[in-house]
């Protein structure tokens, strides 16, 4: 548009010229000659623009034309990198052949010389420069000496991308200051010469994107896609398919749905339908399996966008990123998980074994022997010497060690009731936390409330025992942690499942804590519920108490990660 209407302008000159001056006015006729050089010199830049890439060399172009045009001795074309500085280009042009041997080598080495601090101005202020007489300048006016030319004016002009200066334009002639018509058109050259740098500099910025994306591909190990249409056809696949997969991009693209074949026949299914059912705008991420030409099974996490297009149905374009060693290592770690889930509760079942076996001694051995020896007391009480005395003396004796002798059995019977909580087999998992809520009362001064909740079902032996366990670890981190007055116990059965909620009004366990690894007592409640195809929750507030939900399904399920 700029190169157009100065096109107009000068047309419009040459018209109002013709109507001045008669067609035989020597004048007129080197004007309009004048005016169509600049013409064809703007048609030729323009034209050289459009079919270069080199800026250097539409450099050369231009300032050989200019000077010729305006009968300049010297030209020079300076090229500036993206830090504004100098390159050291070479784009000359001199009317005597000559003259450039020994001026030239000046300036080229002299960096401090006033043509090129006159360039540096120009780049720096981003406007043009006009130096009517060089020689006024004594340090320029030696290195003009050397070439024994007779340049006396300068003219300078910046090449711009946008706001930034990229080259400059320096002219020295003997001729006077160039007139309006020149300096427009050395303005729309150096537009048509900005044009080119931008076009290049873009040309640069896409193939450093295109290597960083190169690199990013390689890394993540990803395929680019495109297709459209239901059924979906696959109308590009990157190269990368090729070394990830095996086979050529080809093989998935085209009409005969051959790319459907690749997938694994379990995702196929899914895989279909999740991409046929996208809307304009939509995106989604899918993860699935491919199999790979020498038979492997690889996972991929699939996102997907649907864009607009002239077609019926919208065009999806996505990235498919080889996560196979992912879901190794998570597969892994599953296994491991269960592997040590198994192993902790085979611990727990070997545990309530060796607690049964132990409270099974206690209680028959040690307390078979704590009742002998109550009993041999007081038989000896009994039979007291007839001193009055003495007698009185020895009884109080006897007495107290009667007392240490029933603290020592109701300690055995409570030792023995915790290890094998005989009263689950006796009176059942709710009246057990009942009786143990009592004692825990009575031992702490913490009130305590049990409540039941929907049916009363019976629960087999491992779900009694792993809520009861989960019961009392509750209890003792209440009494050690939490600074609580009252615990709210709740019990909810149904046809499925068991509910055990356990609430305090004590100050509360940080989100740390919860999740802390450190917190064994929690992860064993956490463990047990999970082993047996259950959950346990945990919610809490600071000084707003703490409530511990553990859910477990009647019918034993495997435990989840």
């Amino acid at each position: 548009m700029r190169i157009h209407g100065f096109l107009m302008k000068r047309f419009s000159l040459l018209s109002e010229v013709g109507n001045e001056y008669r067609p035989n006015d020597e004048f007129f006729a080197e004007e309009l000659l004048h005016k169509i050089s600049l013409l064809n010199l703007l048609q030729q830049v323009a034209t050289a623009a459009n079919e270069t890439s080199d800026p250097e060399s539409l450099l050369q172009f231009a300032i050989d034309r200019i000077c010729r045009i305006a009968n300049w001795e010297l030209g020079r074309g300076y090229v500036l990198n993206r830090n504004g500085e100098f390159e050291p280009v070479s784009v000359w042009y001199s009317r005597e052949k000559d003259f450039p041997n020994d001026l030239r080598a000046v300036l080229e080495h002299d960096r401090n010389s006033e043509f090129e601090s006159i360039a540096k101005r120009a780049a720096r202020e981003g406007k043009p420069l006009w130096v009517e007489d060089l020689r006024e300048d004594p340090h320029f006016a030696r290195i003009l000496s050397v070439g024994k030319t007779s340049v006396k004016s300068a003219y300078v002009i910046p090449i711009r991308v946008r706001k930034r200066v990229v080259g400059v334009l320096e002219f020295l002639f003997s001729a006077s200051a160039p007139e309006a018509s020149l300096i427009e058109a050395l303005f729309n050259v150096c537009s048509q010469i900005g044009r080119v740098f931008e076009r290049c500099e873009s040309e640069e910025l896409l193939r450093e994107a295109e290597s960083h994306y190169r690199k990013f591909v390689e890394q993540v190990h990803a395929i680019f896609w495109e297709g459209e249409g239901k059924p979906l056809r696959i109308g590009y696949l990157s190269r990368e398919a090729e070394g990830l997969l095996g086979f050529r991009s080809v093989r998935w693209t085209g009409d005969d749905l051959s790319w459907l074949s690749r997938l694994y026949p379990a995702d196929r299914k899914k895989v279909v339908h999740c991409l046929e059912s996208l809307s304009e705008g939509d995106s989604v991420e899918i993860i699935f399996r491919i199999l790979a030409q020498d038979g492997r099974v690889l996972w991929f996490r699939n996102i997907v966008r649907a864009v607009k297009e002239k077609g019926i149905f919208p065009k999806l374009i996505g990235v498919m990123i080889d996560i196979t060693k992912q879901k190794l290592g998570e597969e892994e770690l599953r296994s491991s998980r269960e592997q040590l889930r198994a192993l902790s509760a085979r611990l727990q079942d070997a545990r309530e074994d060796e607690r049964i076996k132990i409270s099974r001694e206690v209680h028959d051995e040690l307390g078979q022997l704590l009742t002998a020896l109550k009993i041999d007391l007081s038989l000896l009480r009994a039979n007291l010497s007839n001193d009055a005395k003495e007698s009185a003396r020895i009884s109080r004796e006897l007495k107290s060690m009667d007392g240490i002798v029933e603290a020592a059995i109701g300690s055995v019977r409570r030792i023995a009731t915790e290890l094998r909580p005989l009263v689950l087999e006796d009176l059942g998992f709710l009246e057990g936390i009942r009786w143990f809520g009592r004692d825990f009362q009575d031992r702490t001064g913490i009130f305590l409330s049990v409540e039941r909740k929907g049916s009363e079902e019976k629960f087999d032996k491992d779900i009694s025992v792993a809520l009861f366990r989960i019961f009392q670890e509750t209890l003792t981190n209440v009494a050690r942690h939490s600074g609580a007055s009252r615990v709210k116990v709740s019990v909810e059965g149904s046809e499925c499942d068991v509910v055990l909620t356990i609430s305090d009004n004590g100050v509360g366990i940080s989100e740390t804590d919860i999740v802390s690894s450190k917190s064994l007592g929690l992860i064993g409640m956490r463990e047990r519920a999970i082993f047996l195809g259950g959950e346990l929750k945990i919610r809490s507030e600071h000084g707003g108490g703490t409530t511990i939900s553990a859910k477990v399904p009647l019918e034993k399920k495997e435990g989840r990660l």
